[in-house]
């Protein structure tokens, strides 16, 4: 079985949470039932996700805070303690698990910024468009 592919941020956050217990976010990617499949059709994620969480809740005594299933694209995404989080990472059905939450921004600064006048936008000259030549419908 391959290892699951773990997020260095997701990693240092289940580090940071579990002297607080403080819930972790994270989502989860399903391995794919047939090999070389992106994911597992929508029926067999949910019905996977339920059995993950049933078995994982029963292992560690706790449930997760809360969990929505994105069927389509065989994953999930999981609120929970650090100790549910760990147990369900470690599950033989989960491919990857990366951190919902990013602690840096995802904000991309511009290159070279400009102001714009608004006045100007769309003025551009537009080059002069040829009408369309109808084809005459055949005669047989």
């Amino acid at each position: 079985m391959e290892a699951v592919k773990l997020d260095a941020e997701l990693a240092q956050q289940i580090q940071d949470a579990t002297s607080e217990n403080a819930p972790v976010q994270v989502v989860f990617r399903l391995r794919p039932e047939v090999p070389g499949k992106l994911a597992t059709s929508p029926e067999k994620t949910e019905q996977l996700v339920q059995e993950l969480m049933s078995r994982v809740s029963e292992k560690t005594g706790t449930q997760a805070g809360k969990f929505t299933v994105f069927r389509n694209l065989g994953s999930f995404a999981v609120s929970a303690a650090p100790n549910f989080i760990r147990e369900l990472i470690n599950q033989p059905e989960i491919a990857s698990a990366i951190a919902n939450r990013r602690r840096e921004s995802a904000y991309i600064p511009p290159i070279s910024p400009q102001i714009v006048d608004i006045s100007e936008i769309g003025r551009e000259k537009a080059a002069k468009r040829q009408p369309r030549r109808r084809m005459a419908a055949k005669k047989r």
